[in-house]
């Protein structure tokens, strides 16, 4: 199948020729007919199009705007061909169009794909980084290569390069110009192809340049005052909201403590069209998404895509209305339910609801401001349903972690002062995890203790946790805690951190299994100690959810590739261990600079420090504003032990 490309063109004779130019460069000959409507040029856009060879072309004397533009272009295409609205400032690239057309005709339910880039809304850019036409060509190149598995179902295309299938311009027509100037007739398009039961692509493997709206950035007050009023009619004609139908929260995945790879179940209340839905899904691969929806307009707009059949929107979501979801005879179903609260009236409804749907180890995920005002209620109702539940507030959303009754790990308390240590010969268990805490607020532990109770079982591993207390400091309390457990994995953690993530056990194991040489891991850490050793100051990588300024927040340092980072030191909120070294009490019998000199001490013994690689974080440390009483002692102590050591 060939392919009509459509350009409009309304003056900006540089970016038409350096769009031309490329395409004449980057597409197969003969594959394509090139068509361009021109909409009142007055820079000699006129003069270069009539002197252009094999093209055909329109000459308005007015701006009719993008969607009568583009329809007329379209009437003129080759009645077999596809059609690719592509806008006059773009340059393409290697692959383009071949890349598009391969997912376009990979499926006969899709019906439409689009192309990323470097500037563009509804989150079609991806990261890119050039300074000249010959390196984006570079970059291009390296990205455009066709890959199925960088393919993403969309609920909307966004017009600046769309390629739609020829079938489906023949049963929905051509774009509504009710929409002109331009803006929202590609909310329309979308939405009139998914009606008709097709899908919606994104290619991330087809990269081309964006210069974006050069033409209506040159009047910002007509393109906002265009917005507004295309808004009202793109309402007026469904009767339901854009942003209601296509609109997503790209916050979500974060609140997901799962890897990208893991089986899990999410259920969004209130979910709209199911944009968030489909946004989890192309992060998650392996998740199951569902919706509820009652906004009656929203049922009818979009009914025809197949809401309430076995598929659901876009056939990779299964979207349902109240009394559908909430009518099954199956309870305990997800492992997240996502109330995003439209109605403050419908909300005891709906949370009394979504407790007969969560899993016993489940996640509520609400927004705070919503949980402020029903907090009474929802603690007496979770108090009611569960044995026992976490509270905590990320960003602009309150997570309620639900914690079996089982306690499936045994607490041993250790007074430090009556505990005795064990035989230095004693058999190390091999399928044996010890964490190890030195507190001084059971209260405070115990929130930690249930965490580490919801992890899940590792094959036969067993595991055992250690509360010290009365230690005089860090290093002598897991240095009696350390000779006080035959367990050959340690984990030493701080009584204020959360392990989030369910797969703990089974993650870290396997990374220790894969390197012998690993000596330690942590959550964040730096590449390289700076002289004066406080490692934030160096590069850092990693990444928690912190409250260290008494606003929880996430921490994220750079990312990298592998299951891990070595680093020279870590930051001991959390460190895991397969080897048993002594950890310093002699130096540093404070509460600081601990963690840094057991890093050194690794490295001494020849084993590597590195940071765990987290597809999203797996602790949250609810430490509040750290008291720094004694910090600058325990600095110079570490400078003048270690000072003549250079790691990496």
């Amino acid at each position: 199948m060939k392919t009509s490309i459509v350009i409009l063109t309304k003056d900006n004779l540089k970016y038409t020729k350096l769009c031309l130019e490329s395409i004449r460069k980057y597409t197969k000959e003969r594959t394509y007919e090139l068509i361009i409507v021109d909409n009142g040029s007055q820079d000699g856009t006129v003069d270069y199009i009539k002197g252009l060879k094999g093209i055909k072309f329109i000459l308005n004397e007015s701006n009719r705007g993008f969607p009568q533009g583009c329809n007329q272009g379209i009437q003129i295409a080759n009645k077999e061909n596809d059609i690719l609205l592509l806008n006059n400032d773009v340059i393409v690239t290697n692959n383009w169009l071949l890349n598009l057309n391969k997912c376009l005709y990979s499926s006969k339910d899709i019906g439409a794909v689009g192309a990323v880039t470097n500037s563009c809304s509804y989150l079609q850019t991806i990261n890119a980084s050039y300074k000249n036409l010959n390196e984006l060509q570079d970059f291009a190149k390296v990205n455009n290569i066709s890959d199925s598995n960088r393919w993403e179902e969309r609920l909307k295309l966004v017009g600046f390069c769309m390629l739609i299938k020829r079938e489906v311009l023949d049963k929905i027509g051509l774009l509504d110009q009710r929409f002109t100037p331009g803006n929202f007739e590609d909310d329309d398009y979308s939405l009139r192809i998914i009606r008709e039961g097709y899908r919606l692509m994104l290619c991330k493997d087809c990269y081309i340049h964006h210069f974006c709206s050069v033409s209506f950035n040159k009047n910002l007050s007509f393109l906002s005052n265009s917005m507004l009023i295309n808004r009202e009619k793109f309402y007026k004609k469904w009767g339901v909201a854009s942003d209601e139908i296509f609109g997503f929260n790209r916050d979500t995945p974060i609140f997901l403590n799962e890897n990208s790879l893991d089986k899990f179940s999410f259920l969004h209340v209130n979910c709209g069209g199911g944009g968030s839905l489909l946004y989890l899904k192309t992060i998650f691969k392996n998740i199951e998404v569902y919706g509820i929806e009652n906004d009656i307009n929203l049922i009818k707009t979009l009914a025809p895509c197949g809401w309430n059949n076995d598929r659901g929107i876009g056939k990779s979501i299964t979207i349902y209305t109240y009394d559908e979801i909430y009518n099954m005879e199956r309870k305990n179903l997800f492992d997240y339910i996502y109330i995003e609260v439209k109605n403050l009236y419908n909300f005891e409804k709906d949370f009394i609801n979504a407790v007969k749907l969560i899993k016993k180890q489940g996640t509520f995920i609400i927004n705070r401001d919503i949980f402020k005002l029903k907090e009474e209620y929802i603690k007496a109702t979770l108090t009611k349903e569960f044995n026992n539940y976490s509270l905590i507030e990320l960003y602009n959303k309150i997570l309620i972690n639900l914690i079996d009754k089982k306690e499936k790990v045994k607490v041993r308390y250790l007074n430090y002062n009556k505990c005795k240590t064990t035989d230095s010969n004693i058999n190390i268990d091999k399928n044996k995890i010890a964490f190890i805490c030195c507190i001084n607020n059971r209260n405070k532990f115990k929130e930690a203790k249930n965490y580490i109770n919801r992890l899940n079982d590792y094959a036969n591993v067993s595991c055992e946790i250690l509360a010290v207390e009365n230690a005089p400091s860090l290093t002598s309390g897991y240095n009696v805690a350390m000779n006080n457990t035959n367990a050959k994995y340690k984990v030493y953690i701080h009584q204020d951190v959360y392990i989030l993530n369910k797969y703990f056990i089974r993650d870290i194991i396997n990374i220790f299994n894969k390197d012998e040489n690993l000596g330690v891991l942590g959550c964040t850490g730096c590449e390289k100690l700076p002289k004066n050793a406080i490692w934030w100051e160096g590069k850092c990588y990693g990444k928690v959810f912190d409250n260290h300024n008494n606003n929880m927040s996430y921490l994220k340092f750079n990312d990298f590739g592998g299951l891990y980072k070595e680093v020279e030191a870590l930051d001991g909120l959390i460190l895991i261990t397969s080897k048993d070294i002594t950890w310093r009490e002699d130096v540093f019998n404070g509460w600081h600079f601990y963690d840094i000199s057991q890093c050194k001490e690794f490295y001494r013994k020849g084993y590597k420090v590195a940071v765990i690689n987290q597809f999203n974080p797996w602790f949250i440390h609810n430490c509040g504003i750290v008291s720094l009483d004694g910090y600058e002692e325990y600095r110079l102590k570490f400078i003048k032990e270690y000072e003549k050591e250079e790691i990496i």
